[in-house]
């Protein structure tokens, strides 16, 4: 895993199905996707939320804003120092 990943991987968009989540994880080799529509921050998905799914035995042509947190938690504040102290 990278410390800084480039975060253009990381991003997927709402309307994306989870087929193509699973790709950008495999991709990317990050845990975690952030979701956008419109721009704009909407949710993430970890690969603990991806398994969850997967185990459930739904179909991957599902859309991603089914599974994706949609709280996510969000730093402001803190300088590329700071993240990495905490490991983020």
């Amino acid at each position: 895993m990278n410390i800084i990943p480039n975060f253009k991987t990381l991003i997927i968009q709402s309307n994306s199905s989870v087929s193509h989540a699973l790709k950008k994880f495999n991709a990317s080799g990050e845990d975690i996707l952030l979701v956008e529509s419109d721009k704009k921050l909407c949710g993430i998905i970890s690969s603990g939320d991806l398994r969850k799914f997967v185990l459930s035995k739904k179909p991957i042509s599902l859309k991603v804003n089914f599974i994706m947190n949609k709280l996510p938690l969000a730093m402001n504040g803190f300088n590329d120092t700071d993240s990495l102290k905490i490991g983020i």
